[in-house]
This record gives structure tokens, C-alpha cells and sequence, in this order.
């Protein structure tokens, strides 16, 4: 049986299951931006255009696509979904972050 790269949460599964709607899926990269040097970046992609080094996580319902350019950045995080009464948002456990900044949008890597 193969591990995923990333553990993602049942919130954050039931969260990414409404998002996926007529055969998408959200699809996570790590892209060089941000004032620590990198970024998180989502989109919603037609399950057509997943690559075939890209990593999929799959349940009922939905599903996660990691880039393959990604996946070093992303190996062995979790991802949970956090929010308030008023707002819901993505959080990533990454154990291959070395510093965020300070708003928490970017993080460096360990090198």
C-alpha cells in the first residue's frame, strides 16, 4: 500500500470535496514568491490535466493534486483546514519549512 505525501485532515477533506465540482480537483503547488522565498498556490484543475509524475490523494468525493515540481516541498506535511466564525482557511504543517514570514503567507525551506 503506498503513503500519500500529504496527510490531509477530515475537515480539510470535507472542505476540498465542496470545492471539487464537475470532475475538478484542487491542485496545490509551492511556487518561488513570497517575502520568505515561498508560497503555497491552489487552483481548481479538470481532472484531464493531471500530469503523470503528479501526486494524487483521493477519497470520496474529492481529491488533492500535488505538482510533481512540488513535492519535495510538501513531503511529509499535513493539511488541515482552521478558520473562525467568520472565515475558513487551508493550514499546512510542514515539516520541510524552516521560517515563515511574518503574515504567514511564505515560508523558506530547509536546506
Amino acid at each position: 500500500m503506498k503513503k500519500d505525501i500529504v496527510t490531509v485532515s477530515a475537515l480539510a477533506k470535507d472542505y476540498i470535496s465542496d470545492l471539487c465540482k464537475d470532475g475538478t480537483v484542487l491542485c496545490v503547488s509551492v511556487s518561488n514568491k513570497g517575502c520568505s522565498g515561498h508560497r503555497y498556490e491552489y487552483s481548481m484543475i479538470p481532472l484531464s490535466s493531471i500530469g503523470d509524475r503528479d501526486e494524487v490523494i483521493s477519497w470520496e468525493g474529492g481529491a488533492l493534486v500535488v505538482l510533481a515540481s512540488s513535492v519535495f516541498h510538501l513531503l511529509g506535511s499535513t493539511l488541515d483546514l482552521k478558520g473562525t466564525m467568520f472565515e475558513r482557511y487551508l493550514h499546512w504543517e510542514n515539516p520541510n519549512a524552516q521560517s515563515y514570514c511574518g503574515c504567514g503567507e511564505s515560508f523558506s525551506v530547509k536546506i
